[in-house]
């Protein structure tokens, strides 16, 4: 488990990303998480164009929420309305794969 400690302005948040232990597109960099006020932008790439996909929640059994964009190797997304000091669990992935 990789864990990725953020501090910016007044988010603090601990953000945990578990890769699985099979890959099945190759992820080429990141993810990388940045922090700018209660927003948190994910990024990250593959070898190949894929579909973008993030599953975030509190509990990192129970990822309820998901945010999706476009088909590309060059991966972004944008989790609005964060809590500050709040832990946050995400995985990274396509509609298909979680990477």
């Amino acid at each position: 488990m990789t864990f990725l400690w953020i501090r910016r302005s007044l988010l603090a948040s601990l953000l945990l990303f578990s890769p699985p232990a099979s890959w099945a597109l190759s992820l080429v960099s990141g993810p990388e998480t940045l922090v700018a006020g209660t927003t948190a932008t994910i990024r990250w790439k593959t070898d190949v164009p894929c579909g973008t996909r993030v599953s975030y929640g509190l509990d990192s059994k129970s990822l309820t929420q998901r945010i999706e964009g476009a088909v590309t190797a060059d991966h972004e997304v944008h989790l609005k309305d964060l809590k500050a000091g709040t832990t946050y669990h995400f995985t990274v992935g396509s509609a298909r794969v979680q990477l």
